[in-house]
């Protein structure tokens, strides 16, 4: 008897296989979490190495941002408030110090060893030395938190991480959320440095409790001063103030 091969019949797959939708979700999801926890994880290195970093060291910095061409007009109105607010403070061993730039913006920025800079245009748009000295003493809240050195360790790491990966674009594809996220990062430097500031002036300063109100004042003169939306590099000044008031009155 000649055997005869039967024909097989259509059959139906009955394989749990992955769908390609589902795969490519597990693997965004994949990526991003491993993209936070390098994030997370770089931004504590450079912490780290800020916080180890000696003072000395922090102070050799300063060469690099002496561009800035600097004014002696207002200076002797600065000095003397300054002179007031590091008075016996238990902060970091750096040579605090307060330049005036001329600028058409009002506004106050700290660099590496201990400089305060402040623009000719925040000293008209500020006439009350209390309020000024808020001023300076928030940005010398960014020095006693090493906020200077902790932004450039996580520029420098940062920058340094995306050459190696992506040929010098930081993080390739996902630049736009890391900068979006160090926008968030700075938001909480600018609180932290708003509360020392606030426990600072209510020692130096007792007779001028709403010194801070400086803020409303800046932010209405001037709507476009700190950007709008999330660029923001600075909180709302109406978060900041609320968040100052809230302290007064825990007090």
């Amino acid at each position: 008897m000649g055997y005869i091969p039967k024909k097989l019949e259509k059959t139906a797959d009955i394989s749990r296989g992955r769908k390609p939708l589902r795969r490519i979700f597990e693997y965004a999801i994949g990526l991003a979490v491993f993209s936070i926890a390098v994030y997370l994880l770089l931004g504590l290195v450079a912490h780290l190495l800020a916080s180890l970093m000696p003072d000395s060291w922090e102070e050799k910095l300063s060469f690099g941002f002496s561009g800035f061409e600097e004014i002696e007009e207002g200076k002797e109105r600065v000095e003397p408030l300054l002179d007031r607010l590091i008075q016996n403070l238990d902060t970091r061993d750096l040579p605090f110090r307060v330049r005036v730039v001329e600028m058409e913006q009002p506004n106050a920025f700290a660099t590496p060893g201990g400089a305060i800079w402040v623009t000719s245009e925040l000293l008209r748009a500020v006439p009350d030395d209390a309020e000024l000295a808020f001023v300076l003493a928030h940005e010398l809240g960014h020095h006693h938190h090493r906020h200077v050195v902790k932004r450039m360790g996580r520029s420098v790491i940062f920058g340094l991480v995306g050459a190696l990966l992506f040929g010098g674009d930081s993080f390739g594809p996902g630049s736009a959320l890391v900068q979006l996220a160090e926008l968030d990062y700075s938001r909480m430097q600018e609180l932290e440095a708003d509360a020392f500031a606030q426990e600072l002036m209510t020692i130096r300063f007792p007779e001028s409790p709403n010194a801070y109100q400086v803020l409303a004042k800046l932010g209405a003169e001037h709507p476009d001063f700190l950007g709008s939306g999330y660029l923001l590099t600075h909180p709302h000044p109406k978060e900041r103030l609320e968040r100052l008031e809230a302290r007064t009155i825990g007090e």
